[in-house]
């Protein structure tokens, strides 16, 4: 072989390995891949969980970690959530969607989770970077984020039991129609149209959530709407979103919110959803629910499980973060203290931006173990 042809050759080889290396990038190239360990479930973990169930945004689909499925919305078995479910060995399902915020969610979790008492039912919530990222730390957007956050919370964590669908409505005034997003939430555009449910207090002080759409003012008018306690109004609920609109780069311009409303006493209690708003303001009800005790000693109850927003690799996104996880604390603490079984694992503070990110959001394959590690933790 020529001088000539032996040079060439040897480019060619050299432009080969530098391409092999270029695709073998997300494992390493030269000393191997770093091995890691299997996250750890207990058999006592696993033997309480039935079914896994997911939401999230793309850090829950594993973005950017390898191997995935190059499916939309692509998931990956190296992200903390496949990783988890290998560990736990249960059905699972991951309703994970890129770019979402907690708005986005909140309509998601309405949608696609039935909670049951006697299930054994995992469910997973880690989102709010978008959130902390897009929308900001402006007022309106943390309490949209509290919001949203509240209902999809309180719906995972009170069983079916113990809610009443608006569409099953004990009375009714007025004129209702199926909501078109949520077939079991009841419409109206009347003004003075009440739906009216019976809800039993187990424990003094616990309080009635009441979910319902809200909109952005851009794209619809929504209406406001009085919840009567026994006959005593007690909140007003609104369904504008006002000066902090819902908009999400994915394109929701609505989304849930929920109001907390004490009950008072033990006993059998009659709430009532009466419209305010004028005529031809859109007014529309999902849900009303009550828990009936500490759900964390109730065997086979809903059992939710909520990280902490991860460290990015920018310090001011996230001194942001860190208003929004303050927030998501408070959140949980409220909705614990009115009995429902909800756990924070430590994803906020598991990552090393330094070491552990594909990105400035996405965490590697290194990080997806340790925020697996986080909700395994926990369980």
């Amino acid at each position: 072989m020529s001088r000539v042809a032996k040079s060439a050759l040897s480019r060619a080889s050299s432009a080969c390995l530098i391409l092999v290396c270029l695709l073998a990038v997300r494992v390493g190239c030269g000393p191997g891949p770093t091995v890691l360990q299997p996250v750890n479930v207990s058999a006592a973990a696993r033997a309480r969980i039935a079914t896994v169930t997911h939401f999230g945004d793309s850090v829950t689909c594993g973005a950017l970690a390898y191997p995935h499925d190059g499916v939309l919305p692509i998931r990956s078995k190296e992200g903390f959530a496949g990783l988890l479910d290998m560990a736990i060995g249960r059905p699972a399902e991951n309703f994970c969607f890129s770019g979402d915020r907690a708005a986005d969610m909140a309509r998601v979790v309405n949608a696609r989770a039935v909670p049951k008492l006697g299930a054994h039912q995992l469910y997973t919530v880690l989102i709010g970077v978008n959130d902390a990222n897009g929308c900001g730390p402006a007022a309106g957007c943390r309490d949209n984020f509290r919001q949203t956050m509240l209902a999809s919370l309180a719906w995972l964590a009170i069983p079916a039991s113990d809610k009443v669908l608006a569409a099953a409505a004990e009375t009714r005034t007025g004129t209702w129609n199926a909501d078109v997003l949520f077939g079991s939430a009841q419409e109206t555009r009347v003004s003075g149209s009440t739906l009216s449910f019976s809800v039993r207090q187990a424990v003094a002080g616990r309080s009635v959530y009441v979910a319902y759409r809200v909109f952005d003012s851009s794209v619809a008018r929504g209406g406001a709407a009085t919840v009567l306690v026994d006959g005593v109004a007690v909140a007003a609920l609104s369904a504008d979103s006002g000066a902090a609109p819902i908009a999400t780069q994915n394109g929701v311009h609505d989304t849930v919110f929920v109001a907390a409303v004490p009950l008072g006493g033990v006993g059998l209690h009659h709430v009532a959803v009466r419209v305010s708003s004028p005529d031809g303001a859109a007014f529309s009800l999902l849900w009303v629910g009550t828990p009936t005790g500490s759900y964390a000693s109730m065997e086979g109850a809903p059992r939710v499980v909520v990280g902490g927003i991860p460290a990015t690799t920018d310090p001011e996104l996230n001194q942001v973060v860190s208003r929004y996880n303050v927030l998501l604390g408070e959140i949980v603490a409220g909705l614990v203290g009115d009995g429902m079984n909800i756990q924070v694992a430590p994803t906020a503070t598991a990552l090393n931006p330094g070491s552990d990110m594909e990105d400035k959001v996405h965490p590697n394959n290194a990080g997806h173990h340790k925020l697996a590690a986080a909700f395994a933790g926990v369980l």
